[in-house]
Parts: C-alpha cells; structure tokens; sequence
C-alpha cells in the first residue's frame, strides 16, 4: 500500500512541478496611436499588439464590425461609459462599473462593459476572466462571445484558463484514536465549449489504512442555460474508499442568480450500499453568493440520515478568488469507518473557513481550517481539527 503512495507523490511531481515552474508568456503593446473600431454595441478602441513568433514581430488588428443602435444596449450607463472610453478615462469608466457590479454582479451588460473596458485598457487577460464569468450566466451572449473570438485572434496567450490543475491535502487532527488522518487529491480539468471534464486522483490515510482511488467526472452543457454534473469512482482499497461509486446531478439556472439542483450519488461499499440524495439551492447577491445543501443518506439496512450544509462566499473579480464560511449539521453514517455503514449514525456539526487566493497570473493557494465533532450512539464524542492546504493552475 505504502508503494501506491510513494507511486502517487512521484506522479504528482511529475505532472505539477513543471506546470507551476513554467513561465507565464505575456505579450507587449507598442506605444502608438490607437485604431478606432467598433462592436455591435458601441463605439470603443483596441491598442495594436505586437505578438511575437518564430522570434520576428508581427502586427495583428481587430477587423472592424457594424456597430447596433444604442436601444438594443439596454443599459443606463451607456453614455456616460461611452464617452469615458471615447476621452480614454478608463479607471473612471471601471470604477463607475465595478460600483454597479457591487449590487448585481450577475449583470451581463456591466460585465460586457467591463470586458470592453479592460480591453480597451489593453488588459486582455483580464477581459477574458470577465468575459468567462459573462459567459458562465449566459452561454450564448452573442456579443460576448464574438469579443472572446477577436481577443483570441490577437492575443492567444491570454486566453489561458481552459486548463486547471488542483493540488491539495486536507489534514485531521483526530482525538481518539490519537492520529493524523489525511486526504490528498490530484485534479485536471479541461474546459471546451461543451463543458469541463477532468480526471482526479484521491488517497487517504486513516485509521492505519491508506488508499487510492481514480476518478473521472463530467459537466456537460444543455442549452444555453442548464448543465450537469456526471461522475464515476473507483478504488480497489475497500477499507478507506467504496469499490464503485456513481453520481450525477442537474443544475437549472433561474432568476435573480438563483440556481436550483438535484442530484444522487451511490456507493457500492463491500457487501452493502448507500445512496446520498442532493437536493440543492444557491443565490448571487452582489459579490456574496450562500446557498443550502441538504443531503439525504439512504443505506441498504439500517436508520437513515440527513446532513445540512449552508455556506456564504465573498467572490471577487477573478471567479477563482473567493473567502467562504461553512457550517454543517445532522446525523450521517461514519464515513471514516466504511464496516460501520448501515449499523449506526454519529450526530456531528461543524465549521470550515476556506478561501483561494492569487500569487501571480493563474496561479492560486488554497487555504482553510475548520472543527468539528462526532457524537457517537454509545456517548463517545469525536473531535476534529482540520487543516487544508493546496495549489490551483490555469493554462
């Protein structure tokens, strides 16, 4: 078993470690004058971008398009942000933005405007990070996506992102039995038009066992509104993780950044099974996004269980910068103990504050620390520390 570990931390180096310590391409902007251009919305301008290749300079520009009239924009800042730009008072015009967005950071028009901005600003990286936060609340805007279309045609490099990498490790600082219980995970992501799919790779260490298990999961798109969540699980240390386990879970976007889902997983657990039912709800409210997720433990034998979770996020203008709370509470099967499954319930709660935040251009820490205890049917209470720690890249 010790043999798999080592085997996971030589992979792990292998497929990290160079990702993070490549360099981070960036392109450079000529100091001349702009060339006037114009959107389907309104009038704005992109600086020349000199893109280096096969080591000689090349000069690249945005081909021009009709602009719409202004009553298919509907936004009540549209002169005022149009004449900012057109006299290039663009912190002005972003300041002015960014304060709506602070009320409605779902709003499509400000984040178009703000895409347009940084854009014109000459900021396209971060142009694209807007424009997939844009894209995520309506797929097929047809002016955003012709925006990431010409930033792509001048500047690829800024499109990193369609790549995630996630190292981390979550640490357990149990009381009886007096151990340090671990769970370390490996993640890619690939995101395309159609959705995101990745592989994962989890150990544990608890309880003196110690496990791996591969995973590989989907989120497929449906339209332009709704997607889901499709995920399979394997392992063959049955003591720490269950032989099979299966999930899937469909998420329907509504109105005022609500966003309802329900979904079910089934763990194939020795001789036996469980089936977790997850219904779920979240808002946007701002920068603030909280949301409930009950879940419902259904064994083969034995008294079922129901978990609730509720947590509030602070997001910021990066969709992988946030600082989040989380509490959970009820009564659930000892998932640290596979063989206890379907024989008894702990009644636990707790509390986790986590965050990730930048330490340069696609590159993340993650962070957080939490308790909690476990009440056992016989009086025993459990207690937790737990620690987490980890890295995310995008490429």
């Amino acid at each position: 078993m010790k043999s798999k570990s080592r085997s996971l931390c030589i992979l792990i180096y292998v497929l990290w470690v160079p990702s993070v310590g490549a360099s981070l391409i960036s392109s450079s902007h000529p100091n001349h004058e702009k060339e006037r251009v114009h959107t389907e919305r309104f009038t704005y301008s992109y600086p020349e971008l000199l893109e280096e290749s096969d080591q000689s300079a090349r000069e690249e520009k945005i081909e021009e398009t009709q602009p719409a009239s202004e009553e298919e924009f509907e936004c009540p800042l549209t002169k005022e942000l149009n004449t900012l730009t057109e006299e290039r008072c663009y912190e002005e015009a972003l300041a002015l933005v960014d304060e709506e967005l602070a009320c409605d950071c779902n709003n499509v028009c400000l984040l178009y405007w703000k895409a347009v901005i940084h854009t014109d600003m000459g900021a396209y990286d971060k142009a694209v990070i807007t424009l997939n936060h844009l894209l995520c609340i309506e797929p097929c805007h047809p002016e955003a996506l012709e925006l990431w279309a010409k930033i792509k045609k001048v500047d690829k490099h800024c499109l990193r992102g369609r790549n995630k990498t996630i190292l981390y490790g979550l640490f357990s600082d149990v009381n009886s039995p007096d151990e340090i219980w671990t769970d370390a995970s490996f993640q890619y992501v690939k995101k395309t038009e159609c959705g995101s799919y990745g592989l994962q790779i989890n150990h544990a260490s608890r309880l003196d066992n110690e496990g791996l298990q591969y995973q590989v999961f989907a989120y497929p798109k449906f339209g332009c509104k709704y997607y889901a969540y499709l995920s399979y699980a394997h392992s063959e240390d049955s003591s720490i993780w269950p032989d099979n386990e299966y999930e899937a879970a469909l998420f329907v976007p509504w109105c005022h950044g609500m966003e309802f889902s329900f979904g079910a997983d089934y763990s194939e657990i020795l001789a036996t099974y469980l089936w977790g039912v997850k219904p779920a709800f979240k808002q946007d409210v701002g920068y603030y996004t909280w949301g409930i997720n009950p879940i419902f433990y259904v064994p083969k034998s034995g008294k079922s269980g129901i978990l609730f979770k509720i947590y509030v996020r602070r997001n910021f203008d990066d969709p992988d910068h946030y600082v989040g709370v989380a509490l959970h509470a009820g009564e659930y099967p000892d998932l640290a103990d596979l063989t206890s499954v379907g024989f008894f319930l702990l009644d636990g709660n707790g509390i986790f504050i986590h965050g990730q935040f930048p330490i340069r251009y696609g590159v993340f820490v993650k962070w957080g620390f939490g308790y909690e205890t476990e009440r056992f049917p016989s009086g025993f209470k459990r207690e937790r520390i737990n620690g987490l720690a980890g890295l995310m890249r995008r490429f």
